[in-house]
């Protein structure tokens, strides 16, 4: 009996410490692009991993997956009961899509002469969407986001009083905005 409870101490402590020490990431969350947040944004608590990690015992330990299983199924946001019970959800990681290179490749001010220097009334947010647009679709070039890509160079020309650019310009309008950004704002 020492035996048995020994591994579910370890076994609950794992989940806990690498839960609110890793990000909601424990390692099998970390190969496979997954982590945990509380349904509203937030990071977990230890109190939130305590019950997600005491209810994984039931979900899958002791069931042998079944009840999480049909928790899962069951659910619109995909929660096993230890997620239901703690309010959490599990959810896929996007990598960064800036690199060190990206960063480093980039020219100074004084070898730079901005095409758009109203940019700097933008926040970092808006330049994160722009790199992101930019980002989906060139990995993803189909209809659907070269439409979100014209939408968001249409209105980043009206928010900074700029003519609005030829839908076969886009791309380029949109990195313009983003290099013009990175330059006069570091």
């Amino acid at each position: 009996m020492a035996f048995l409870f020994g591994i579910i101490v370890v076994y609950v402590l794992y989940y806990v410490l690498l839960d609110v020490w890793n990000n909601g990431q424990t390692l099998g969350r970390w190969v496979t692009g997954t982590r945990v947040l509380r349904v509203d944004g937030r990071p977990l608590s230890s109190n939130d991993a305590l019950v997600r990690a005491l209810l994984l015992l039931v979900d899958g330990a002791f069931s042998l997956g079944c009840i999480g299983f049909f928790a899962i199924q069951g659910n619109a946001l995909g929660q096993r009961l230890g997620d239901i019970a703690a309010h959490t959800v599990v959810v896929y990681v996007e990598k960064s899509i800036v690199t060190l290179s990206d960063v480093l490749g980039i020219v100074t001010q004084e070898h730079y002469t901005a095409t758009y220097p109203q940019v700097r009334r933008l926040r970092e947010s808006d330049l994160l969407v722009v790199k992101q647009v930019l980002y989906r679709g060139r990995r993803y070039p189909n209809a659907a986001h070269h439409l979100v890509a014209e939408r968001l160079a249409e209105r980043l020309a009206e928010v900074l009083n700029l003519p609005k650019p030829e839908p076969k310009d886009t791309y380029l309008f949109l990195e313009a905005i983003l290099r013009d950004y990175v330059v006069l704002t570091r």
